[in-house]
């Protein structure tokens, strides 16, 4: 057998001195290359059966042939969208747009080893899907990203420290695995609060910022469909305005521990990020899941409402996407210590589980390392004041480690218990 010639459709090789082609889709398995070799046959008919070890030998020459005609780089396909480990480190936000951790540029997809085919093979379930892609705006830069904090302090007003905590939260939860290995624990962030306050608001322009697409804000989903996303990609999305209380709790116990699904015959399926929730359901609900919930508590915001602004604000906050490698770089070089020291802080300020406050001081520390690498130390100020006067006293009443009942659950108890008083007094007359 002689290799005549090589392309990328099409293949012809010489076997017993007759001439035979075949395509690369043929390579399927023996019996197809069999096929396709005998009906290439002008004499047709049954000519040739390939043994394990010949077919082997052919495509081996064959790869070899290919390998000398042209320039290659060896690829390995990914199997789950956004971080790879390796030397560099890589970030996989879409077949075109990778991200090398150590220096906080983008690469060219041709000098990488890994490669990212989406719906290469719709039948396997071990390869990422092009719905996980992200899409980030280009050349990289944090002017744009400047330009976004700027006209979101000017719109959120008093959430505004509750919002740059949010989305230092939909930073860190690229670092998810991270979280859970020095950290031991991760909380699940949600923006919590009344209808109207811009929770939605908030958790898009962190989308947006992450290079999220649509379908990577997730309503009325089901449990099973989230936990197929998580793990699926190590990149976050959002979660807005779940129906049901308890399938967030759900949720928040199985990323707080890593928990690890899948059976006997399967390969482990372990989650790789999180999700930004937002909520405005009775918390009464998620009580016990409170330790494991990183509570971001937003209030009406102060003054009147414009027209228009929330529009322009999500605009900004696609195009501030194009700073994500930049928060990536700085984000990946946050040590441990430096988020246990931001704990012990908060530690002197509010009794609280320690659970709650280490969750608090995961974005605390990653918002205090963005704010400093963009130039914007001075806003700062906001997220202090938002902890001071909205954060702590809800810490404080609602959270476990404090020495009284939720506030929220004593009214209910209060209410139950003039309920009961009042059917003891109609019973007696």
């Amino acid at each position: 057998m002689v290799v005549e010639l090589c392309c990328e459709l099409n293949i012809i090789v010489l076997i017993n001195y007759r001439l035979a082609h075949f395509r690369s889709k043929d390579l399927v398995n023996a019996y197809t290359l069999q096929t396709a070799l005998n009906n290439s046959f002008e004499e047709k008919g049954l000519l040739c059966y390939f043994r394990a070890e010949e077919l082997f030998r052919l495509n081996t020459m064959l790869d070899d042939e290919m390998r000398m005609r042209d320039e290659h780089v060896k690829k390995t396909l990914i199997t789950t969208a956004g971080f790879q480990e390796g030397e560099p480190e890589l970030y996989f936000l879409n077949p075109e747009q990778i991200i090398d951790l150590s220096s906080g540029e983008m690469i060219d997809p041709e000098s990488a080893s890994l490669v990212w085919i989406p719906n290469w093979n719709a039948a396997s379930t071990s390869l990422p899907r092009g719905e996980l892609c992200h899409v980030i705006q280009t050349p990289t830069s944090l002017g744009p990203y400047r330009v976004f904090l700027d006209k979101a302090k000017e719109v959120l007003l008093n959430n505004f420290g509750a919002a740059l905590l949010a989305w230092a939260s939909m930073l860190m939860m690229f670092r998810y695995p991270w979280t859970l290995r020095h950290i031991r624990h991760f909380n699940l962030p949600m923006l919590f609060g009344v209808p109207s306050v811009g929770k939605t608001l908030v958790a898009t322009c962190g989308a947006w910022l992450t290079g999220c697409q649509e379908t990577q804000i997730a309503s009325r989903c089901t449990l099973p469909y989230l936990i197929q996303r998580l793990i699926s990609s190590s990149m976050p999305f959002v979660w807005d305005d779940p129906t049901n209380p308890e399938e967030v709790g759900q949720l928040a116990v199985d990323l707080g521990n890593g928990a690890v699904r899948g059976k006997l015959t399967e390969m482990p399926q372990v989650p790789l990020t999180g999700c930004l929730v937002t909520a405005n359901f009775d918390l009464t609900s998620v009580s016990r899941y409170s330790s494991r919930l990183c509570i971001l508590k937003m209030e009406r915001i102060e003054g009147p409402k414009q027209p228009g602004v929330a529009s322009v604000l999500e605009n900004l906050a696609a195009s501030a996407s194009s700073a994500l490698p930049i928060l990536l770089k700085a984000i990946h070089h946050i040590s441990p210590e430096e988020v246990h020291n931001c704990t012990r802080e908060l530690m002197n300020k509010v009794p609280c589980d320690l659970r709650v406050l280490e969750g608090l001081s995961v974005p605390l520390t990653a918002a205090r390392k963005v704010l400093e690498i963009s130039g914007r130390r001075q806003y700062l100020e906001a997220i202090e004041v938002y902890l001071e006067d909205t954060l702590f006293p809800y810490i404080s009443a609602s959270m476990p480690g404090n020495q009284t009942l939720p506030t929220i659950i004593m009214e209910k108890v209060m209410d139950h218990s003039e309920q009961v008083v009042s059917q003891t007094e109609m019973k007696e007359e």
